[in-house]
């Protein structure tokens, strides 16, 4: 267990929404994105990045928003 922080952002590396950011235990966990912004707005279709980093892990992964 500890600290897990997960992030979405778009392809400029704006910042779009803070998805997890707290400590959990060992295991497996699922997050899952709204589509909205951290101002509430929904985010465009479009390729984003999800930045994941648990303890000194750290992982990027693209995906695609489809509305």
């Amino acid at each position: 267990g500890g600290p897990i922080r997960a992030e979405v952002f778009d392809l400029a590396g704006r910042r779009q929404a803070v998805l997890l950011d707290r400590d959990l235990p060992a295991g497996e966990h699922r997050v899952a994105w709204d589509g909205r912004n951290g101002d509430g707005r929904a985010a465009p279709s479009g390729l984003y990045l999800l930045r994941l980093e648990a303890g000194a892990a750290r992982t990027v992964r693209r995906f695609t928003l489809a509305r």
